[in-house]
């Protein structure tokens, strides 16, 4: 798979020094990033080293304690950010369908019609006629029906959290096909993941979380190293 070159488009995620304190643990530590209109953008790191948090303040669900930062000309913790968001663990409401669930959520803000619930449903892979309440459904269902919600209201700013986990190899492809599409596009996408092979298919920006602390890995370290050296580099 090629990579998406935006090297020519505008910045539109913006980070200045962005930190967050749960208590006194330190979640992240003085972030700054830069990424464009268009990026696949992966965020690597160990359990607890900040990636959901980032991503959450991204969205708009947590506030940053100190540092700026702009998503497009919207000012981070200012009001909520419109985005698809895909949660590790998603939240549904269990004794639903996953059409009820894609249907409630969507009349929230009314940016998607019946037909395109249906349409998306079924261009990830899952059957819209499916009457099944969602606590029956697989690891890899939930994780469709999640990535479904994320781009059903057509969002410039994607935010994946783990979204391979649960996915067959034929599943993860199809992932990363979808992905890809959607840059192309010119939708912005950052995605949260364990599985350095996934990332370092489809991103052509990554940035490796550390308790807290934030690098962007860059292209000549991907040139010389596997991203698997990069990664147990900056982990010692």
């Amino acid at each position: 798979m090629l990579l998406v070159n935006t090297n020519n488009k505008e910045p539109y995620i913006v980070l200045k020094d962005i930190s967050k304190n749960f208590g006194k643990f330190p979640a992240l530590k003085r972030v700054s990033l830069l990424i464009h209109e268009g990026d696949i953008a992966g965020l690597i790191g160990p359990n607890g080293s900040g990636k959901s948090t980032l991503l959450k303040i991204l969205a708009g669900i947590y506030k940053p304690d100190n540092g700026i930062g702009y998503i497009g000309k919207q000012q981070i913790g200012k009001a909520p950010i419109c985005c698809g968001l895909m949660l590790e663990n998603q939240p549904f409401i269990e004794t639903l369908s996953g059409f009820e669930n894609l249907k409630l959520l969507a009349g929230i803000s009314g940016k998607a019609t019946r037909d395109e619930i249906i349409q998306v449903i079924e261009y990830v892979g899952l059957n819209p006629a499916d009457k099944r309440a969602v606590r029956k459904y697989s690891l890899g269902m939930r994780q469709r029906l999640g990535f479904a919600q994320a781009i059903m209201e057509k969002e410039k700013l994607l935010l994946l959290d783990e979204p391979t986990n649960g996915l067959d190899p034929k599943a993860a492809y199809e992932f990363r096909s979808s992905v890809l599409e959607q840059a192309s596009r010119g939708v912005t996408v950052i995605v949260s993941s364990h599985s350095l092979s996934q990332i370092s298919k489809i991103c052509n920006k990554i940035f490796i979380i550390m308790e807290g602390s934030l690098t962007e890995v860059t292209q000549d370290e991907r040139r010389i190293n596997t991203l698997e050296e990069i990664y147990l580099h900056h982990a010692k």
